[in-house]
């Protein structure tokens, strides 16, 4: 014999032609305390009542759900409610669930309410991924990070990395500290997004590393964002877990998941190999100095600066002995 579990519920398909078909109507949900399915005249909003001895606020944190304290005769309840159709069999089981903790679980209405919403929240929340910008920045990063650890060794080229966020330029090395930009285009344009982000600190010299990507397809020598991730951080562990450390603590930082690999899918080769300038007078930047002509009140009221730069034949290219000298010095390769 087949046996079928009941539900403490009114059935959605029920619940559904009485939303259409009916008058305004109020389903109890039998338990304690009081609770109260509803459905506005026409099926203009539907709900919940949770009724309660005492006044509750609970802020509602999804824009389709409305929460409020209402007066039903000389008692007070907290409705729950939302005018959005197309969601109205999703949040008929979001109300049955509130009515369960409350009912069931016993837990105060506030906490119910305030639970259930949250854990609704949180299972439909979007991946937070890597914009297509973020990824060809820390695909450039780790590129020049592989190369740092050739001429100075995994762990000094790991501390020296700090990232695009921090107070500091994105390499500080034993010598020099290195801005890296990547881009994808024919030239090495680059973005930048800020008056210091090519200002050199006091007693450092300054350094733009400048990346140039292209397209890989499944040519011989493309790479992708995962499996540089993977080899980076495998080679810097053979030579030091704690620079293995270092690195996966700074990807982490920058928004990378190992559990979103499967959305980075693009590959990508060198156009060219990594260049470094000199950023000097004559490097094509704006920086606070630039604009002292206008004085330090004016510049103190500029928020925001982003410009374009094209670097193209400026700098040196890696695998030559300046571009080694202008970055690590005359140390030979390790």
């Amino acid at each position: 014999m087949r046996h079928v579990l009941s539900s403490r519920h009114l059935r959605w398909e029920i619940f559904e032609e009485r939303i259409y078909k009916g008058p305004p109507s109020v389903e109890p949900v039998a338990g304690s305390p009081t609770v109260q399915l509803f459905i506005e005249a026409g099926g203009r909003r539907i709900g919940a009542r949770f009724y309660t001895s005492r006044s509750i606020t609970v802020p509602s944190p999804l824009a389709e759900v409305s929460i409020r304290e209402v007066r039903i005769g000389r008692q007070t309840a907290l409705e729950v409610s939302t005018g959005n159709q197309i969601l109205y069999r999703d949040f008929y089981s979001l109300c049955c669930s509130i009515a369960d903790r409350v009912q069931i679980d016993k837990h105060a209405i506030s906490v119910a309410v305030t639970t259930t919403l949250k854990s609704w929240a949180a299972l439909i929340r979007s991946k937070s991924l890597l914009s297509s910008e973020r990824q060809i920045g820390l695909l450039g990063e780790l590129l020049f990070l592989q190369r740092a650890a050739q001429s100075i060794g995994w762990l000094p080229a790991a501390r020296s990395w700090f990232g695009p966020d921090s107070e500091e330029h994105d390499f500080v090395l034993p010598l020099v500290d290195a801005e890296v930009k990547s881009t994808t285009r024919e030239q090495r344009i680059h973005q930048i997004t800020s008056l210091m982000q090519l200002q050199p600190k006091a007693g450092r010299r300054l350094q733009f590393l400048s990346v140039q990507l292209t397209l890989g397809g499944g040519s011989k020598g493309s790479f992708s964002l995962p499996t540089t991730v993977a080899i980076v951080i495998a080679s810097a562990e053979r030579a030091s877990s704690h620079a293995a450390e270092l690195i996966r603590d700074q990807i982490r930082y920058q928004g990378w998941d190992d559990e979103d690999v499967a959305y980075y899918t693009t590959r990508y080769r060198l156009r060219a190999p990594l260049m470094t300038v000199p950023i000097s007078t004559g490097f094509p930047a704006i920086r606070p100095n630039t604009l002292a002509s206008i004085g330090a009140d004016a510049v103190a009221r500029i928020s925001n600066v982003s410009y374009s730069i094209n670097v193209d034949e400026l700098g040196v290219l890696d695998k030559t002995k300046q571009f080694e000298r202008a970055l690590f010095g005359r140390r030979s390769g390790r």
